[in-house]
């Protein structure tokens, strides 16, 4: 959005603009920005890989999560009983989202 890049885009390479199309060091130094500006904090990860469920009962629950948006306003518990498994533990206390990342030829990462 215009509005975001204003706030939150920063001229990292130090060449007088900021230009996240062209400049991939203005564009990773606004992605920074934009998460310390939303409370992250350096020691902890930004995202947590997860696998889905093949359990039958379970099944394409995970679904309903997809599309909803960058914000984080669920539980862990509720991501899992529809059928996120995570890779790794996270923090049972934080809110997530479900994100799925298309790879081309190769398998969704979620």
């Amino acid at each position: 959005m215009p509005s975001s890049i204003s706030h939150y885009g920063v001229d990292f390479d130090g060449n007088g603009k900021i230009d996240l199309r062209n400049s991939p060091i203005d564009a990773i130094g606004s992605i920074a920005h934009y998460l310390v500006e939303h409370g992250w904090e350096t020691s902890m990860p930004i995202v947590f890989p997860v696998t889905l469920s093949t359990d039958t009962s379970v099944e394409n629950r995970w679904q309903a999560f997809i599309g909803q948006g960058l914000e984080a306003t669920y539980s862990l518990d509720h991501l899992m009983a529809a059928g996120v498994v995570p890779e790794m533990a996270p923090p049972a206390d934080m809110y997530f989202g479900l994100l799925v990342l298309q790879n081309g030829q190769n398998s969704n990462e979620y």
